[in-house]
């Protein structure tokens, strides 16, 4: 998860992101988030945005979203 971070934001330094990744438990996130996408999300259609974020689409959806663009650019 903390390399897709490195992608996403690369002005962010990488030793930030290495020291926040000493305090961020992801397994315990997920295991918080789950409750949330089960509540609203099939196992079927998880696993369809699944394939989709791991495509060049996704992966370029991601990149593109206007409040991701925002953030690499620096303003917020």
């Amino acid at each position: 998860m903390i390399e897709q971070y490195k992608k996403n934001y690369p002005d962010v330094p990488t030793e930030y992101l290495d020291k926040a990744s000493e305090y961020v438990n992801y397994n315990e996130l997920i295991e918080k988030l789950m409750p949330v996408y089960t509540k609203h999300f099939t196992e079927q259609e998880i696993e369809s945005l699944i394939t989709f974020y791991r495509s060049t689409t996704g992966e370029k959806m991601v990149d593109k979203n206007p409040i991701n663009s925002t953030r690499k650019h620096g303003n917020r």
